[in-house]
């Protein structure tokens, strides 16, 4: 059956009522839960451990507490609403919230792999290349470094916040025109080989 995208309700916009997605619905849920709970739970005592224990407030940590936050931004708020979608098997949010959700959920990403390139990056500059490390590690370095690793995200995601839009088959949002995420069996063949010969 086709349905005109312009007589359909907000209802039938943002349900995610569909095959493959009720087949592992409450495994996504349980999932879901799992993430919200240790992953809260853990980054908010690594940040609490920092806050309060002033042996570990070292210039590499404050990296690692940039990482917490962003990754307490997906698990303590984003996680909980993509559950609540996999639950009553549709959106529950409006088109606003919708767009809001798809710009944090790329933005808490971003940052999370930016932080880790950033951490990678002083741990090589601490072992190799010492004095550059501790320009960068300075207050004003740190600043810089934690305010950009935010604003590149924004600058990436922010401009496409009207290419946001919410996808049913896998009940998330997506930037529209990208397919979304399709998982498929591995294809096993018979009798594969592969030779390499030197002529």
């Amino acid at each position: 059956m086709l349905m005109n995208h312009t007589n359909q309700t907000e209802d039938d916009l943002f349900s995610c009522y569909s095959p493959s997605v009720v087949g592992y619905r409450y495994f996504a849920v349980l999932w879901g839960c799992a993430v919200t709970i240790t992953g809260t739970f853990g980054n908010l005592m690594t940040i609490l451990a920092f806050v309060l224990d002033s042996r570990l407030r070292t210039r590499f940590n404050v990296l690692i507490i940039n990482l917490a936050v962003a990754d307490l931004l997906y698990c303590t708020i984003l996680q909980p609403i993509i559950v609540d979608s996999y639950l009553h098997l549709r959106w529950r949010s409006g088109p606003l919230l919708c767009r809001i959700f798809g710009l944090l959920l790329f933005l808490s990403n971003s940052v999370s792999i930016i932080t880790l390139c950033l951490i990678a990056l002083s741990r090589y500059l601490l072992v190799a290349k010492r004095a550059i490390f501790d320009r960068l590690s300075s207050n004003l370095g740190l600043s810089l470094l934690l305010l950009s690793a935010w604003g590149l995200g924004l600058a990436s995601f922010g401009p496409l916040w009207s290419v946001y839009v919410f996808v049913p088959q896998t009940c998330q949002d997506c930037i529209k025109g990208s397919a979304p995420l399709q998982i498929q069996p591995p294809v096993i063949q018979k009798e594969t080989s592969i030779f390499f010969t030197m002529d």
